[in-house]
């Protein structure tokens, strides 16, 4: 397995459209993604259809809560493209935990681990 992280802090420079590219190129190649949406926006989840104040849970909840492998699955959205799959987040519930890199280090492996 392999990790991709496109970030920067300043907005309006390719990082939704830079994930969505490499994703696409990917999954082609015949490899399984998963993307993982922190953006308070939204917009790498909105891309991809998903209404995401209708979900139950979503990545900000498993990264606030202790998750069981259950509900990180069910957190799991299919796209319309075969081989993407996508954690994303509900933009309502997003706060300043996404702007702490150091945060995600910490806790993106508890969630990996408990899906594989």
């Amino acid at each position: 397995m392999e990790v991709w992280t496109v970030a920067n802090q300043k907005g309006g420079v390719g990082k939704t459209t830079t994930t969505i590219a490499l994703a696409g190129l990917l999954a082609e190649c015949g490899k399984k993604v998963l993307l993982v949406d922190t953006d308070p926006h939204a917009s790498l989840s909105y891309y991809f259809g998903i209404e995401s104040e209708d979900l139950e849970l979503s990545v900000y909840d498993l990264f606030v809560q202790v998750s069981t492998k259950e509900q990180i699955l069910q957190s799991l959205c299919p796209t319309q493209y075969s081989n993407i799959d996508i954690l994303p987040v509900v933009n309502k519930k997003s706060d300043t935990h996404f702007r702490s890199h150091t945060y995600i280090r910490c806790i993106f492996p508890r969630i990996y681990n408990k899906i594989f």
